[in-house]
């Protein structure tokens, strides 16, 4: 169980697919209809091919639904993939210097300055020895990105994305 972040949410795949089910048994289940007279209703290869064509079976929609909730299920209970090598990890971020960067949010800062505060917490959140190769977007020769909080400070030999 080491495979999965919340292995206690494993079985909501399953009880959803039985709650599916009863779902559509209950949806299956034929009106009742109560009368006086049974030979009203006389039973005839037509009328029993007719009854038979209407019961409906666990066809392809309920097994595509069934899929889907098992694969929600799984999604919740949050698979963990390959665990990354150990040692530092070399990020590759992205400030978006475009045309609409100046224009000015709701909270009075242009959206360059949002991004850059953006930027600074992730490369924030990378340890000590991790690498963080900042391209601007549109770039300037000689840009210079931004240093967050003195810890790191931009590599000579990065140079800016160039339009292709």
């Amino acid at each position: 169980m080491d495979a999965f972040a919340h292995p206690a949410l494993l079985p909501i795949g399953p009880l959803a697919v039985l709650l599916l089910w009863l779902l559509e048994r209950w949806r299956q289940r034929p009106v009742r209809v109560v009368v006086a007279d049974v030979g009203l209703f006389s039973t005839t290869p037509e009328v029993e091919a007719e009854a038979r064509a209407r019961r409906r079976r666990l066809g392809a929609r309920f097994v595509v639904v069934a899929l889907a909730a098992l694969s929600l299920g799984l999604a919740a209970a949050g698979p963990r993939g390959p665990r990354p090598a150990a040692g530092p990890l070399v990020v590759d971020l992205v400030l978006d210097r475009g045309v609409t960067s100046g224009v000015v949010e709701a909270d009075g800062a242009t959206r360059l300055e949002h991004h850059r505060r953006h930027l600074r917490r992730a490369v924030d959140a990378l340890g000590p020895d991790d690498r963080a190769r900042v391209h601007l977007v549109p770039g300037e020769p000689g840009g210079t990105p931004p240093a967050p909080r003195g810890r790191r400070r931009p590599r000579p030999t990065s140079s800016p994305c160039s339009r292709a």
